[in-house]
């Protein structure tokens, strides 16, 4: 009987009822060092007051739940704000189950911080793996990837046109090769775990749960992986290196040209015996278009023996490359829409039936497919079209609020072509939006870093007007309703700290001694009256040494010392 861990394979368990309310936890310890940039300190996240309800909360302190994203037999997924970098990332948040299990702990962290060595643009990056206590489970941050999975693109669309899916596969080709070089295999490629980016870029997901492979290890390896997509090697638990993900590359592969799977089954068994007992149905079955030698680079990739399998990425990289050349017929014309390859001097595409002329960018004369320059207006038809997909992508991206990344993407097009009139007008647009929403970040993080929360309100209100649904607005609505909240139970020690972080201690003491009045000389309340304390001390022997340097005349001085006093409390 062959014992198979099934991930993602099954709906997840629904999820625990609310646990009894818990006991207030005391705020976390101030830094011990400030910062050389400053940054505003606001209340932390109080914790949630369920596991499926933590939008808000900072787990780890540092990454701050904007939404959910989904969930799988490994746990929930977020999109969440990192707190001191202001970034996008992802939050993994591991089931409970697996949390009290101390040997996966041991092995996911393991694992974790193995994948944290690649550094590659066809690889998500992993930026933390850490315990929550206040959750009492273990998440992982990742690098936030704005875009779809293969799997939704297929269950859209069907079927991929020949050279979307060579591209994408090619992609995941030097992000696997990169992993392979470091002895790292992933063990679950699939559909699901490949990313495409609104600019066709290519991200292989879940390395968070790699292995570094290690012969020694073999026989005690557990057999994770999605039935489908595994090799007869991965079923005994036995991945024996990159030659696995390469395996389940070419079903991916497959499965993205016809919407099908090799080797088909009810249980991993049944996939097993098929496996090891039939051949796979050619591809140039499913679609007589497919080219024949398209189908023997699939074909070898998800050969059943090891030894006759590709034995690197670089292999099948290279015969990829060969694909157009090594084609029968000569040269090909590749279809604008599907990406088929017809005749040369076809006028309709055998896959798809469009015409197999394409109109120029620039004027919108037509000319054969695959023409360079348009014999209209002599643009670079194929440059044109780079430059016109970049600025569709930035004002995509313009208008989802993401100005970084649409700024970027307007530059490259800028630099392409830097006459262009639509790449100008959206790149200043997008600076001007960037650089509006900045001031407005600041704005309403001074106000709330001052305690001001009914101006903060305002202009939060305002921005989100301007910003809809930005995830630092949002994240900062958060702050101020946290703020709010501990202001009308009384804990006004967050106040006090904003005054301390703001400078302004006279009122620091005075809040911190009406606290006092209120909730007694508890340890928080007097070590921020001895800050403030402290703070007023020093900001009174700063005006003495500069009084005493006006009084001596000596001017060089004093204006030095007056800056310390400035420096020190600006009022």
């Amino acid at each position: 009987m062959i014992a198979v861990t099934v991930k993602d394979a099954v709906p997840p368990p629904p999820p625990p009822p609310p646990p009894p309310p818990r006991p207030q936890a005391p705020p976390p310890r101030p830094p011990a060092q400030a910062p050389a940039t400053q940054r505003i300190t606001v209340p932390t996240s109080p914790p949630p007051e369920k596991k499926d309800d933590i939008i808000g909360y900072a787990v780890g302190g540092e990454f701050e739940i904007v939404r959910k994203l989904g969930e799988g037999g490994y746990g929930a997924v977020y999109e969440a704000v990192d707190r001191t970098l202001r970034r996008r990332v992802a939050v993994k948040l591991m089931l409970p189950s697996r949390a009290s299990n101390r040997e996966y702990v041991d092995k996911f962290y393991r694992e974790a911080r193995t994948a944290g060595q690649l550094s590659h643009p066809n690889i998500v990056a992993i930026h933390d793996v850490r315990n929550d206590e206040t959750l009492k489970t273990h998440y992982l941050a990742m690098e936030y990837v704005e875009g779809t999975t293969v799997h939704d693109i297929l269950q859209a669309r069907g079927p991929m046109p020949v050279d979307e899916a060579v591209d994408i596969i090619s992609q995941c080709c030097r992000g696997l090769a990169q992993a392979h070089l470091k002895n790292i295999i992933h063990r679950d490629i699939k559909p699901g775990n490949i990313m495409v980016t609104p600019g066709k870029g290519v991200k292989i997901a879940d390395f968070g749960l790699a292995k570094v492979f290690d012969a020694e290890e073999q026989a005690k390896s557990m057999v994770i992986g999605t039935p489908f997509f595994m090799p007869p090697e991965q079923f005994e638990g036995k991945a024996k290196d990159g030659r696995t993900d390469i395996y389940a590359l070419g079903v991916t592969f497959y499965y993205m040209l016809t919407m099908k799977r090799p080797f088909t089954g009810s249980t991993p068994a049944q996939i097993l015996v098929g496996i090891m007992t039939k051949d796979p149905v050619p591809i140039t079955e499913i679609r007589p278009e497919l080219p024949e030698a398209l189908w023997k680079i699939v074909r070898k990739m998800i050969h059943r023996d090891l030894d006759q399998r590709y034995q690197n990425c670089g292999e099948i990289l290279d015969d990829l490359a060969k694909l157009g050349s090594a084609d029968e017929g000569g040269d090909k014309a590749f279809c604008p829409e599907c990406g088929v390859p017809n005749e040369v001097d076809a006028t309709k595409c055998k896959g798809c039936g469009t015409s197999m002329r394409e109109r120029c960018p620039v004027c919108g004369a037509e000319e054969d497919a695959g023409v360079k320059f348009c014999g209209d207006c002599g643009s670079n038809i194929p440059l044109e079209k780079e430059v016109k997909a970049l600025a569709q992508e930035g004002k995509a991206l313009l208008a989802a609020g993401d100005f970084k990344t649409a700024i970027e993407r307007l530059k490259a097009a800028q630099e392409k072509s830097p006459v262009n009139a639509e790449v100008i007008s959206l790149l200043r647009e997008s600076e001007s939006r960037r650089d509006g929403l900045g001031d407005e970040r600041s704005a309403v993080s001074a106000l709330l870093a001052a305690g001001d929360f009914d101006r903060a309100e305002q202009r939060l209100k305002s921005a989100l007007q301007s910003y809809p649904g930005e995830p630092h607005l949002v994240a900062l609505q958060g702050d101020l309703d946290r703020a709010r909240q501990a202001s009308r139970k009384g804990q006004g020690k967050f106040t006090v700290q904003a005054l301390l972080n703001a400078r302004r201690f006279a009122e620091a003491r005075e809040a911190a001694e009406r606290l006092m009045m209120s909730e007694g000389r508890n340890p928080e309340l007097v070590d921020l009256l001895q800050k403030a304390e402290q703070a007023l001390a020093g900001v009174g022997t700063a005006q003495e040494k500069a009084r005493s340097m006006d009084a001596s005349g000596d001017a060089t001085g004093a204006m030095a010392a007056w800056r310390e006093v400035v420096s020190l409390s600006p009022d």
